[in-house]
């Protein structure tokens, strides 16, 4: 059994749900997807969760928002989102905890390094059409207000 797998066993044995198990996982393949395009890892050299330094979780949280790779080529997926790369840096600190407390790692490369903000109060527009129809039903409702 490999490391992330005795970690995903101790989630279980933790009571987690098989959902948010398996946005661990998620996280932590979606990261060292990220992390193996790196072009000093690029040289067939097996890469093991020794390997990952401060500097790295600060660069996926940086270049993954613009959907970049490490190597900084732009990526086949998508720009995540804030959300998205704030639940992948918590999910590998709880990971890089637990490495660390099964003294696989000598430190937690993602101590320090904090989430992006998110503002969460956005204005948000509504669709040319949906406001239209808005508009449409208030004078609709206004009109028929005068008429009573």
């Amino acid at each position: 059994m490999g490391i992330s797998e005795r970690y995903y066993k101790q989630l279980e044995k933790k009571g987690l749900s098989s959902s948010t198990i398996r946005q661990h996982k998620q996280s932590i393949s979606r990261f060292m997807r990220w992390f193996h395009t790196m072009p000093e890892l690029k040289n067939g050299d097996i890469v093991g969760w020794q390997k990952v330094i401060r500097k790295d979780i600060r660069q996926f949280r940086r270049l993954s928002g613009k959907g970049l790779d490490a190597d900084g080529s732009s990526t086949m997926n998508k720009c995540l989102s804030i959300g998205t790369i704030n639940n992948t840096v918590k999910h590998l600190k709880q990971f890089f905890a637990w490495l660390l407390d099964q003294n696989f790692i000598p430190d937690n490369p993602c101590d320090e390094v904090e989430l992006i903000p998110e503002d969460r109060f956005k204005t948000k527009w509504i669709e040319k059409q949906v406001e239209r129809r808005l508009i449409n039903e208030m004078r609709v409702r206004s009109s028929n207000r005068n008429k009573h």
